[in-house]
């Protein structure tokens, strides 16, 4: 049981440490289905993040039209110059080449990632999509900057819009606005240690009550169970942590040392 629950601290540790910081504000795409609010990589992504917030700010993207929908894959979003995207202060003239930040974020449900000129790596667009599904074939080609954060049933809604050749929109989908506002004071959610407290409770009382009754069995599944709520507690936690790398290395640590109690009671039985 010992090389399992060791597997399984390692696997969420790694899944923390992949898990991308995002910045502190938020961007809301309101559309003419509804609002999707987006978080931005603050470490996986600065510098595309930044031009996106740029961007926004500058009203590039009030009125961009989603001028494909690709149900199993994406949605693409009008950037400058295209079909109704007007800019106040930014053009695509204005724009420096963006090298690409590939190499910290997949490609999944809910991500935005930037288009870019095929001929010229460096060549950051303006259009960008939003992911439908899980697309590792364009890790390290594009650079995923954000993900959705709220109104998934926004983005469902417009993933079943009917669209005609080439994936277009049959009736008119867009951005009617988007803008710029402060994320809500960071931490986890509400009471959001209460579930993984009672699990490692469970636990904490079946491994007591095994080791007064003799029962090595009872014993083990109650140290699984505290070691559950911490995974938990951990999974609730660490996105506003900032420092999952090294929390996914603490949590690893505990594990060992939770291991050491085990093989120390069951010599000690």
């Amino acid at each position: 049981m010992r090389p399992l629950l060791l597997g399984l601290a390692i696997l969420s540790s790694l899944a923390a440490a992949q898990e991308p910081r995002v910045s502190g504000e938020r961007v809301v795409l309101r559309t003419n289905f509804g609002d999707l609010v987006v978080a931005l990589y603050a470490d996986a992504a600065p510098n595309h993040a930044a031009r996106f917030l740029d961007l926004v700010r500058s009203g590039a993207y009030d009125g961009a039209e989603i001028f494909k929908i690709d149900a199993a894959r994406m949605i693409h979003v009008a950037g400058v110059g295209r079909r109704g995207a007007k800019s106040q202060r930014t053009g695509p003239e204005t724009l420096t080449k963006l090298a690409p930040e590939t190499g910290a974020a997949p490609h999944r449900y809910g991500t935005l990632t930037f288009a870019r000129d095929p001929s010229d790596p460096d060549a950051t667009g303006t259009s960008f999509a939003v992911m439908l599904a899980i697309v590792p074939a364009m890790d390290g080609r594009f650079t995923a900057f954000g993900r959705v954060e709220d109104g998934f049933e926004i983005l469902e809604t417009i993933r079943g819009v009917p669209v005609g050749p080439g994936g277009v929109p049959i009736e008119r989908v867009a951005v009617e606005r988007a803008f710029v506002r402060d994320a809500p004071a960071e931490g986890p959610p509400t009471r959001a240690w209460l579930v993984p407290l009672l699990v490692a409770g469970c636990g904490a009382l079946l491994s007591g009550l095994g080791g007064r009754l003799s029962w090595r069995l009872a014993g083990s599944m109650g140290l699984l169970l505290v070691l559950c709520g911490f995974f938990l507690l951990f999974a609730a936690y660490a996105p506003w942590a900032g420092r999952s790398r090294w929390l996914g290395l603490g949590l690893l640590s505990a594990a060992v040392a939770v291991f050491r109690l085990m093989t120390f009671f069951e010599r000690a039985a």
